[in-house]
Parts: C-alpha cells; sequence; structure tokens
C-alpha cells in the first residue's frame, strides 16, 4: 500500500475534540480520491465513544461532569476511549479498496514499524490492537465509503491513566441494551519503554519521518478557509449536539427499584433515538396521584432532564402527590446522565431510594 506520495493534514494544532472529529470526517468525504493522507493531532481532555455505543453504559458521567470533560460519538465503531494532552491520535485515510479495509494491520504497520525503531516492543492482538508487555497502548477503529476508507487510533505516550480508568468506570448495571460494549484491558504508556526518552512532539516526528520512509516522500497539505468554514459547521451540527452524542445511542432500557420507610419506587423506561419511547412505574404505596396521566406525558420526550422536566412542569403539582415535583422526577430518571450534583430527593421523608 506504501507505495505513492502521502500527504500530511495540517490540523493548525487544534486541540478540540469536536473540531479533530469533524477534521477526520471532512478529510475522508471531501479529499481528492485517490491520494494517501495522515493526520495526527492531540486533543484536550475528552471521552470519545464509538458509534454503536451506549454513553450510559460506557461512561462514569459523575466523574466527567465533575472534571468537565466532553463526551463526544465519534463515526466509527469500537470500544470508548479517553484522550487527553499525553494521548496522539493518529488516521490514515486512503483510496477505497476492499482488500485493504479488511486488513487492518497492514494499514497502521508503520507505527508498528515506528515504534520498534523507538525501542517499544508492541505486539498486535487478535483485534489489531497494540499491546506491550500483555497492556495496551493503542487501539483502533475503521470506516469507509465507496471511494475512501479511514483508520484511527490512539496512542497513549504519557496519558493520565487514574483519570482513564475513573472516566471509563461506569456502573450501569440497571442498564440493557444491544449497544457495542468496550473490552476492558489494562493499559501503559508508550513513554515507560522508550530506550531513549524523550517528550510527545519528539514522538510524533519520530512517527511522522518513518511513515514517510515507509512512502514515497511526505507533503503537508493546508486546508483553505472555506474548508475551515465548512469543518466547522460540521463539528457544529454534528459533533457538539446532543441528537448525535446521546440520541444515536442504540436503543436501550433502564430497570430501577429502591426503597424506604417512605415506600417503595421504581421505573422502567426504555430510550430509542434519544427519546423516552415507554415508560412505567413501579410503586409500593401512593406516590403519585395521577401515575397514567405522567406516563403518558413522558412518552416522545427526549432523555434529557430539562427535557423531561419542561414537559412534566406543565401539570398540575396535585397530580404528582406530596412526596415528589416535576422536577425531582426529571432528576430521578436522568440520575444516570451527570446533569445534576443535588440529591434526587431532598429531606429524609422524601428519600424513597
Amino acid at each position: 500500500m506504501f507505495l505513492l506520495m502521502i500527504y500530511r493534514i495540517d490540523n493548525k494544532d487544534k486541540d478540540d475534540p469536536h473540531i479533530n472529529l469533524a477534521l477526520e470526517e471532512f478529510c475522508l468525504r471531501n479529499l481528492t480520491p485517490n491520494r494517501s493522507y495522515v493526520l495526527l493531532y492531540v486533543n484536550r481532555p475528552a471521552v470519545i465513544i464509538g458509534r454503536h455505543q451506549n454513553i450510559l453504559e460506557e461512561v462514569n458521567l459523575r466523574f466527567t461532569e465533575q472534571a468537565g470533560l466532553p463526551i463526544i460519538r465519534r463515526m466509527t465503531g469500537g470500544g470508548t476511549v479517553f484522550h487527553d494532552f499525553g494521548n496522539l491520535n493518529f488516521s490514515f485515510i486512503h483510496a477505497y479498496n476492499r482488500r485493504s479495509l479488511a486488513n487492518v494491520r497492514q494499514t497502521i504497520a508503520p507505527i508498528l514499524t515506528a515504534l520498534a525503531e523507538m525501542g517499544v516492543p508492541a505486539v498486535f492482538n487478535h483485534k489489531n490492537d497494540l499491546f506491550v508487555a500483555d497492556r495496551k497502548i493503542s487501539g483502533n477503529a475503521q470506516f469507509s465509503n465507496t471511494k475512501r476508507f479511514l483508520v484511527h487510533g490512539t496512542l497513549l505516550f504519557d496519558s493520565n491513566l487514574v483519570h482513564l480508568q475513573r472516566a471509563l468506570n461506569a456502573q450501569a448495571g440497571h442498564i440493557t441494551s444491544m449497544a457495542r460494549k468496550s473490552v476492558q484491558s489494562g493499559v501503559t504508556n508508550i513513554s515507560l519503554y522508550l530506550k531513549n526518552s524523550f517528550d510527545l512532539k519528539e514522538f510524533r516526528k519520530r512517527l511522522l519521518e518513518t511513515v514517510a520512509g515507509l512512502c514515497g516522500g511526505m507533503k503537508t497539505m493546508h486546508l483553505e478557509d472555506n474548508q475551515w468554514q465548512a469543518i466547522e459547521r460540521l463539528s457544529q451540527e454534528k459533533y457538539r449536539s446532543w441528537d448525535w452524542n446521546y440520541g444515536k445511542a442504540p436503543v436501550f432500557q433502564i430497570n430501577r427499584l429502591g426503597h424506604n420507610s417512605a415506600g417503595r419506587l421504581g421505573y422502567l423506561m426504555e430510550v430509542e433515538n434519544g427519546c423516552i419511547t415507554a415508560i412505567r412505574f413501579e410503586k409500593e404505596g401512593t406516590v403519585f396521584v395521577e401515575q397514567t396521566m405522567i406516563e403518558d406525558r413522558l412518552a416522545g420526550v427526549p432523555f434529557r432532564r430539562e427535557a423531561i422536566r419542561a414537559r412534566l412542569n406543565k401539570l398540575n403539582s396535585k397530580v404528582f402527590g406530596w412526596r415528589l415535583t416535576a422536577e425531582q422526577v426529571a432528576d430521578l430518571l436522568t440520575a444516570d446522565l451527570g446533569q445534576t450534583n443535588k440529591p434526587v430527593l431532598q429531606t429524609p421523608h422524601r428519600d424513597l431510594f
């Protein structure tokens, strides 16, 4: 594959993950089809989930909210990854070729070669991820259309592994879905295995030199202003949108039940395309005055706290009874979304969980 000139896409050292994901998609869909491209970039801290995943099943939303980490759905499949300033991301874009598309190892072989030249004894595992001493240093995913295919991935150079583990430590035993689940692996940093110590900037430089040497040279490609404007639009309309990041999750169900001396309250809810399609409350004793009315009112509402609250606020407060308010119900249903740090219910008499 690596016989022709490869073009390095200049991302202007942007570290906004929304922009860099939009940049990858724009380049895949719009650049000259018969050329090969490489893109290296570093994102500020963020969590990036696979296209077919459910954020609630993958991410510790309490931690990400407290740490201010955006959660963004990418266009490719695969598992959830953590990005920060110690992680280098790579992308290869080539003309569509069915044989090459099926051979991910061939596409990212320059990465393995570069690591070997730097003294890092990396190997592929059965899923084509890169491991050192049985610990993961790189994962990858791919996407293709009829003109091009993209393979991109992460390289843990000197990442904060404590934050990585906390961000990806989801607690979602009450959620069921057909979403693709990430496979947990022990991780490590490449910097620990270098034969000579150097920083991420030098690592990036050496990686590009290896890629250029395996190709017929390398040229830097600078995008035009109108192309950057299109990338910014794509970033705003897609990668910063709730509809894409949360709404594209595969259909899932949440089943919760809690109790104390005040009674028992739980619910079974189904969410599809980011909206509540059905919900049924389970209660012991009198919790809601008009349970069916509340359940009917929630059908079709986006699974977001503010949307649920706005819909329920239109109901007369007497519908809920003395134990709950519309705001508390919204907090209860969206507790997994990390959208509020308040307790679901405020006083000992109202604490049903």
